[in-house]
């Protein structure tokens, strides 16, 4: 587990986006979101909270950019409850006996900020959320059976304790590359495991009411059959074999996940439309909660990269090419 350095600012912007948070929803609210009187209201909402750990960090952490370039019109708030190597299993224990999450969270594509120490039931009542993205720990998220009961028991928690029906929806994580430590221990390459990962993912859709995949780790794979595969400090769009660098790696996450979301709310391909650049002071002004320096962001990557999206959406479940 990589260790997320953020520089967390107490002062008015934490005040600011905590009101942001409790006031969602509210009309007579001249600064909903934080935006300012001048600015024309969102003529839509998308509210998305993601239970998970680094994984759900990697695939989601330039989500809220791509959305306030690609659809303004919605008024978009991500979270992510984060606890590190967290399981289903572990994250259920966490419901029931009030364990104190880190929390990412976005508002209207202002820069990430965090808060430490906050209970699931306390941030299920932050918002009324449109989304909620469970995800398996990844080193067992190539078999269902290491997801029941405890997908189904937290999936009842959830819906008992959230204020509103939320659609559920299921984040696919990237296969461990071809060379590392952890992929090691199994009896598989990286596209065998992920092809268990997709088999996992389409039980999950079929016996649990999990409605939606997030693809974001299928779409990885197609690039590792790319020149996108050169990139990463250990190679395969990785800085340590299961972790994505920031860049590319974690742009063609966000670019599947963004898509995703997107035809959630009926909308489609927008993510082609997409002129987003991203450098290492984009990094650090946005405060992304990633580690490890920005590889392969070039014009000719960011094209491929969507084409790879676009393909994980066709085929979420992933097929192996070998």
């Amino acid at each position: 587990m990589k260790r997320t350095t953020v520089k967390i600012c107490f002062c008015m912007l934490w005040v600011a986006l905590v009101g942001c948070f409790l006031s969602c929803g509210k009309e007579d609210d001249p600064m909903l979101m934080g935006k300012k009187k001048t600015i024309v209201a969102a003529t839509d909402t998308l509210r998305v909270l993601s239970i998970g750990n680094s994984f759900s960090v990697d695939a989601l952490g330039y989500v809220p950019f791509l959305m306030a370039e690609l659809a303004p019109d919605v008024d978009f708030t991500l979270c992510i409850a984060h606890d590190p190597y967290c399981s289903l299993k572990k994250h259920f224990e966490n419901a029931n006996n009030g364990y104190g999450y880190t929390l990412y969270f976005n508002v209207e594509a202002q820069p990430w900020s965090s808060r430490n120490d906050m209970s699931l039931a306390s941030i299920l009542d932050l918002a009324p959320w449109d989304i909620i993205i469970f995800q398996q720990v990844s080193y067992d998220s190539y078999k269902y059976s290491s997801c029941q009961p405890h997908l189904d028991q937290l999936i009842e928690w959830v819906k008992n304790r959230a204020s509103t029906p939320s659609a559920m929806a299921w984040l696919i994580t990237p296969s461990f590359a071809d060379g590392s430590e952890q992929l090691s221990k199994y009896d598989f390459d990286s596209d065998g495991m992920a092809q268990s990962i997709g088999q996992c993912a389409k039980s999950i859709i079929q016996e649990t009411p999990i409605s939606l995949i997030i693809p974001s780790g299928t779409a990885v794979q197609y690039a590792r059959h790319t020149s996108l595969d050169q990139y990463g400090q250990f190679g395969h769009l990785t800085y340590d074999g299961s972790h994505l660098q920031p860049g590319i790696a974690c742009l063609t996450e966000a670019y599947a996940a963004t898509e995703a979301l997107l035809r959630f709310k009926g909308r489609t391909m927008l993510i082609a439309n997409s002129r987003m650049n991203i450098d290492d002071n984009w990094l650090v002004i946005n405060n992304i909660p990633q580690s490890g320096s920005l590889f392969g962001i070039i014009e000719a990557n960011l094209a491929l990269a969507k084409q790879c999206a676009l393909q994980a959406i066709d085929n979420p479940y992933w097929t192996s090419k070998k």
